[in-house]
């Protein structure tokens, strides 16, 4: 089986020329130069095996192997708790069985827009092959900014129309913008 997990895939690319001489302007001038990046944390859960909801906080692991299979196993709703905000707002009422996974689909979708910040849309996996490879989004980037807490809880509830299969993982990706400074030595 093929992983969804595409090398190929495009990362936005910057002229190498011009963050060269943006830094070099930078260490001339004894500023303080400032990177932005982003950071990935995994998160993996066994789900009990025969319920039809679960829910867990903040786990973090180093994860060894890819995941390289991914299956919707009946999920109705997802929901992110980030501190005291939830996401989405209101509960997603999917039904896979009905094909009525639109609202899971168009968050994926939108995701690469807004990680990429740009206006393309170019989804990995069309309506159909979603329902056969399932991968839920949810974008919190767009959460007030003004509310920084020094401790920041997770918490990811998941509900399924069966109970889930024996074996059942569940990941959960968290990407979060960082910015690093280097002082200046002035």
């Amino acid at each position: 089986m093929q992983s969804i997990f595409d090398p190929k895939i495009q990362r936005p690319k910057y002229p190498e020329s011009a963050i060269k001489e943006k830094l070099l302007e930078g260490v001339a001038a004894n500023n303080s130069i400032i990177m932005p990046y982003r950071q990935w944390d995994v998160q993996v859960k066994t789900l009990a095996a025969g319920a039809i909801s679960d829910a867990w906080a903040k786990n973090w692991i180093n994860l060894k192997k890819d995941p390289t299979y991914f299956d919707h196993i009946n999920i109705t709703n997802i929901k992110l708790s980030l501190n005291a905000e939830s996401f989405p707002t209101e509960r997603m009422r999917l039904n896979f069985d009905n094909n009525d996974y639109n609202e899971a689909h168009f968050r994926y979708t939108e995701f690469q827009s807004s990680y990429l910040n740009c206006s393309e849309k170019r989804s990995i996996l069309d309506y159909d092959v979603f329902k056969e490879r399932t991968l839920f989004v949810i974008d919190c980037s767009r959460r007030d900014e003004n509310e920084r807490p020094s401790t920041v809880d997770v918490r990811l509830e998941i509900e399924a129309a069966q109970g889930f299969p024996e074996n059942t993982r569940a990941y959960c990706i968290i990407i979060h913008d960082c910015i690093m400074g280097v002082p200046s030595t002035r």
